[in-house]
């Protein structure tokens, strides 16, 4: 059984055309996994993504295929996999990220403030800090084997990949962002951006995989404190951002208290999304 650690979540090769995804409890910022894991994380990652792929499926097929136990390999049965794991189907997978913004926050800002515009993509006016954008805007990046990913003007997409399965990608992603918003804004959170990652089977259809709208591929701000303005704040993670800011990056001493509350607030985002 061949294994993948990646930064948050371990692969397995179960068969040919299946793996077991398992979600652990660490964490990472800045491209840094931190030293201490955060209790609880992946069951709460793991029930996160599988909501949102069952949300979803009417939209797009996903690559889910069980994540009972009683369907999982002997290798998964202890507690240590209980809650953490999905067999999923095997796909080949493009070589990008597709991020949906809806916000002008972020990186997005960033350019914007600069260029008044995003990787070729010209913004249709003007925009405050954290304004909501009059429509998604579409932001592919190619995946870095390490360090950051880079974004990357949608037209180096189209010659990789074809102008029509692009132009697929980008309907179906907008879709996807639109109506899982409609949804978390419901429960009183508000998704400034997400991305999503895309294979073809072996018949060449589009199928949405890896994880799906988590606090870790997603940034959820809490809708009672969303104000035009000011600076967005990563709702699960913001604890540990302002601790590193505060505390000049030193990643290896984050207090246990910091850590503790973090875990709190994954279950808290967790239940306000599922319940």
């Amino acid at each position: 059984m061949n294994k993948y650690c990646g930064r948050i979540r371990d692969l397995y090769e179960i068969t040919e055309d299946k793996l077991v995804i398992v979600s652990t409890d660490k964490i990472s910022t800045n491209e840094i996994v931190l030293s201490k894991t955060v209790p609880n994380k992946g069951k709460n990652l793991n029930a996160i993504s599988l909501f949102w792929f069952d949300y979803t499926k009417d939209i797009v097929p996903n690559h889910i295929i069980s994540s009972q136990q009683e369907d999982m390999p002997e290798f998964f049965l202890s507690d240590k996999y209980l809650d953490r794991t999905m067999i999923v189907k095997k796909l080949n997978m493009l070589p990008y990220e597709f991020i949906v913004r809806g916000y002008m926050a972020g990186y997005l800002w960033r350019t914007y403030s600069r260029e008044r515009e995003f990787y070729g993509q010209k913004i249709d006016r003007d925009y405050a800090l954290s304004e909501k954008l009059s429509e998604p805007l579409f932001t592919p990046c190619s995946k870095a084997l390490k360090g950051q990913n880079e974004y990357i003007p949608i037209d180096r997409v189209e010659a990789s990949i074809g102008v029509e399965l692009t132009n697929l990608i980008r309907d179906i992603s907008i879709k996807l962002y639109e109506e899982c918003y409609k949804y978390a804004y419901q429960k009183g959170l508000v998704i400034l951006d997400t991305k999503f990652e895309f294979g073809l089977d072996h018949l060449g259809r589009i199928v949405l995989a890896d994880e799906l709208l988590t606090p870790d591929s997603s940034r959820y701000w809490n809708l009672a404190e969303y104000k035009v303005g000011i600076p967005s704040k990563s709702y699960v993670k913001h604890l540990i951002i302002d601790w590193l800011n505060s505390n000049k990056m030193q990643f290896d001493k984050i207090p246990d208290s910091v850590i503790q509350k973090t875990s709190l607030l994954y279950e808290e985002l967790k239940n306000r999304i599922i319940n």
